[in-house]
């Protein structure tokens, strides 16, 4: 889970992620009005000490957490559609 302090730093941590994997990424991104929103990444990915030192390092990463590991569940339920009424 990476949290980040503000939004600026999307593209350069989407510039790291360039190896697929078993990782499931995800990005606690904070909103003006005080909540956070979590963006689960669609597909796994390679996550490595090397890549959580390199995503940590970023202007606006305020904390890199731990990664979880996909499972077959999990890539069915990332393949699933999603309906309008379940992502209000």
């Amino acid at each position: 889970m990476v949290h980040l302090q503000d939004a600026t730093s999307l593209g350069a941590i989407a510039a790291q992620m360039k190896q697929t994997g078993k990782g499931i990424v995800t990005l606690v991104v904070p909103r003006g009005s005080g909540e956070e929103v979590e963006i689960k990444l669609p597909s796994p990915h390679q996550v490595t000490v090397a890549l959580k030192n390199a995503i940590n390092s970023l202007p606006g990463v305020a904390q890199v957490g731990r990664f979880g590991l996909s499972s077959p569940a999990h890539m069915a339920q990332m393949r699933a559609p999603i309906h309008p009424m379940d992502a209000a």
